[in-house]
């Protein structure tokens, strides 16, 4: 999983911990881990972790939001013996598409997007859960068949996920996206 709920948005510490609503029991003085009492009060707005180190206070929702918003470019691959590879490079910090298909018939295109697409894009993998993907989604019992891969270039690290004849259940959503996004066929 990419998502970490409880990594700070604002500064990056994992310096951070819970926030619990409601009134506090007597037992919870041993409470074998770190919580920030939030009061006695609750409402549908409430924060539900705590930064120790810049005391920001975040929900879910917002460090979902974040971690997608540190996405930078993807690559994205796939492709098997005897049939068409295609190759998309999305550069959302450059605003550039590059996409290639080899194989029979290669063809190779590169085109600039606004960032009213990458901003798309990114809302788009949110809505698929792509972050929250398996790093590997492999089919053991089926030999050459399609392959893909894919690396999340973000701030501070690359994410790695692949698949041999296995997908994600959004990976048709996926290839649409890229398909979209680069005006060409993916998949």
């Amino acid at each position: 999983m990419a998502i970490s709920y409880r990594r700070c948005p604002k500064c990056n510490s994992t310096d951070t911990m819970p926030i619990l609503y409601g009134e506090p029991a007597e037992y919870l003085g041993s409470y074998d881990k770190k919580v920030k009492l939030g009061g006695c009060m609750v409402s549908p707005d409430d924060k539900e972790y705590y930064c120790d180190t810049c005391e920001n206070e975040w929900t879910k929702e917002q460090a979902i939001d974040a971690a997608y918003r540190k996405i930078k470019g993807i690559h994205a691959e796939v492709g098997g013996y005897m049939i068409h590879s295609y190759r998309a490079e999305i550069d959302l910090a450059g605003r550039e598409v590059l996409w290639e298909k080899t194989g029979y018939m290669e063809e190779k295109f590169i085109r600039t997007i606004e960032d009213r697409e990458a901003k798309h894009f990114i809302s788009q993998l949110k809505l698929i859960d792509f972050l929250n993907w398996k790093s590997s989604y492999i089919e053991p019992y089926i030999l050459d068949g399609t392959q893909w891969s894919i690396e999340v270039i973000r701030e501070g690290r690359t994410i790695k996920k692949y698949g041999s004849n296995a997908y994600p259940t959004s990976w048709l959503l996926f290839c649409e996206l890229l398909s979209n996004i680069t005006m060409r066929e993916f998949g």
